[in-house]
């Protein structure tokens, strides 16, 4: 099963799907490293890759939100 989560981690994590991609993309590619750790199973790679995307969508975000309230475009 977790090459199911390392995968949707990965789509996931390039569909970004605002930020709520991101961050279930991060937290099912993480569930899925430890699955595969201690299941000894395959999908390590795909579940890295989903855990960067994650971890990238979430960042950008921040940089947005902070870009924006510096802009005053968000105070109204």
């Amino acid at each position: 099963m977790a090459d199911g989560l390392a995968i949707a981690s990965l789509v996931l994590g390039i569909l970004w799907l605002f930020w709520l991609g991101s961050l279930v993309g991060l937290i099912l590619g993480l569930v899925a490293l430890k699955q595969i750790k201690n299941r000894n199973q395959r999908g390590r790679g795909i579940a890295i890759a989903g855990v960067v995307l994650g971890v990238l969508g979430l960042v950008v975000l921040v940089i947005g939100i902070i870009s924006a309230a510096s802009t005053g475009s968000l105070a109204s």
